[in-house]
């Protein structure tokens, strides 16, 4: 190729790039060519969104706030045959291939696309300027998120955060996105609520070989469907019979109170004596999800009935005059065997 054909092609070449890359002013402004219609290709860019702080598994606390760390990368790419020692070639006023990792930033869009009725999620930022440039670029915004309080226990949905970057018109630069997902999980709150009201601070009055029964009742005012068990804690109970109705049940959110009828068999010894029978509710979250068993809250309480056991008396007037009537009859025999004895005599 001659030395002329060469020159023409390779200010041919300039000229055709000129109108394919951004171009800068002295005002730090970007502007395109003059055939910016011509142009042949925009330069890729990489946004990625993740957690820097480890993401929730396991039940959140109701009402408290959650904090995460977010990253967000960002850079572009030079095009594969992009020729790089042209970069700040000037042509008059203007400049080629500008090195935009000086001086030169983008702006990044952070929403939340997806979040449960029952959460409060915030961004600690939405818009976010970072500096333009093919070496990745960090910065580091925050969600925080707070469960409202009333929530029904174990709702599991999903929060997403969607990351944008729309260049500007003429910036030459293809738009990106990214977005992370991640799932939260309401805790259980126990709470209920116990009536002891036939048996409490009381002691029971029963007879030998008697059947007494008492009832106790639950409310159910937490979160979730809460599993109740009685159980007797006593094992050396000869002669006593003891049994529940029922003796256990799931008790439901917002349910009417439940009765819990307790059947006491008295032992038929004739006796006076008192006795103190141990029984232990249990309870626990009745999902059928697993979950470790603090966030099922286990737990228990121990209650206790008293019974005097009182062998029935018997009545002392009518005692007393069987004896005196019982005398009156033998003196009364003693005096007929008597008669008869002189009767004989005569």
């Amino acid at each position: 190729m001659s030395t002329k054909k060469f020159i023409i092609t390779f200010a041919l070449s300039i000229f055709v790039l000129s109108a394919i890359i951004p171009q800068t002013n002295a005002s730090n402004e970007q502007n395109m060519g003059i055939f910016d219609s011509i142009r042949i290709y925009n330069f890729n860019t990489t946004l990625d969104l993740s957690n820097k702080d480890e993401l929730p598994t396991e039940p959140l606390n109701i009402n408290n706030t959650k904090e995460i760390e977010l990253n967000l990368d960002f850079n572009y790419e030079y095009p594969q045959y992009f020729p790089k020692f042209l970069i700040d070639t000037k042509i008059g006023k203007w400049i080629l291939f500008r090195n935009t990792s000086q001086n030169m930033s983008v702006d990044l869009k952070l929403t939340i696309t997806e979040q449960p009725e029952w959460c409060i999620v915030n961004l600690t930022q939405e818009n976010i300027e970072i500096p333009l440039s093919t070496e990745k670029q960090i910065a580091n915004p925050k969600i925080n998120f707070k469960i409202k309080a009333g929530t029904k226990a174990f709702l599991e949905e999903e929060i997403t955060i969607k990351a944008e970057f729309i260049p500007k018109e003429n910036w030459g630069l293809e738009p990106s996105q990214d977005q992370l997902n991640f799932s939260i999980i309401s805790e259980f709150q126990k709470s209920l609520d116990i009536n002891y009201s036939d048996i409490e601070n009381k002691t029971l009055q029963a007879k030998p070989g008697e059947n007494l029964s008492c009832i106790v009742k639950i409310k159910n005012n937490g979160n979730g469907d809460t599993l109740v068990n009685f159980s007797l804690d006593d094992t050396d109970l000869k002669g006593w019979n003891i049994s529940f109705k029922p003796a256990s049940a799931v008790l439901k959110v917002d349910q009417d109170i439940k009765e819990f009828k307790i059947n006491i068999s008295v032992p038929a010894k004739e006796e006076n004596y008192e006795k103190s029978l141990n029984f232990t509710i249990s309870s626990k979250s009745a999902t059928e999800k697993e979950f470790k068993d603090n966030y099922l809250l286990i737990g228990s309480e121990p209650f206790t009935i008293d019974i005097r056991v009182e062998k029935e008396e018997e009545n002392e007037y009518l005692s007393n005059l069987l004896i005196i009537l019982g005398i009156f009859i033998v003196i009364l025999l003693i005096v007929a065997f008597i008669i008869k004895i002189f009767k004989k005599k005569e």
